[in-house]
């Protein structure tokens, strides 16, 4: 009962993010939490000029109030563009994380998307990204299965861990 009535609440009263139980349990986890209407950025600040930020949204297609997880990266917090001295030192993961706990404590699932944006390989053709089927494994880890794929891009979906 206690869950119904708080499945209820979340999928026909939280329209802005800001207010969504799950964007508040977050503000735990990270440096920075702005929210606009149905978005928001999460940022985490790391001591050598790196920060990881997510971009997050309120998951129209889930009538169970989830979350949609549309870009995560780590970048040069000055630039905040895409640098190697940032990668392969566990921050994305430091940031799934902080978004898995937040999912859990609130119930709330999360979906996204593994791929990187096909502009960041023309923008940075030097640069070894990680593919959609690395970035599905990485995921996976942290409680997403597999939903569907494609060529580009592996649909993902995690349920909360009670």
């Amino acid at each position: 009962m206690k869950y119904s009535i708080k499945e209820r609440l979340l999928t026909e009263t939280v329209d802005h993010i800001g207010e969504h139980p799950f964007f508040e349990a977050l503000r735990n986890y990270v440096d920075y939490a702005s929210a606009d209407s149905w978005q928001g950025i999460i940022k985490t600040h790391h001591p050598d000029g790196c920060s990881t930020e997510a971009f997050i949204a309120i998951n129209d297609e889930d009538d169970k109030g989830g979350i949609w997880i549309d870009k995560l990266e780590v970048v040069n917090t000055q630039t905040r563009k895409l640098d190697p001295e940032c990668f392969r030192k566990g921050y994305a993961k430091q940031m799934l994380q902080a978004l898995t706990r937040a999912a859990d404590e609130t119930g709330t699932p999360l979906s996204l998307i593994a791929a990187f944006e096909p502009y960041l390989g023309r923008r940075y053709p030097d640069l070894d990204l990680p593919d959609k089927d690395e970035l599905a494994q990485l995921y996976s880890q942290y409680g997403f299965v597999e939903t569907s794929r494609n060529y580009a891009q592996v649909h993902m979906y995690r349920s909360p861990v009670a």
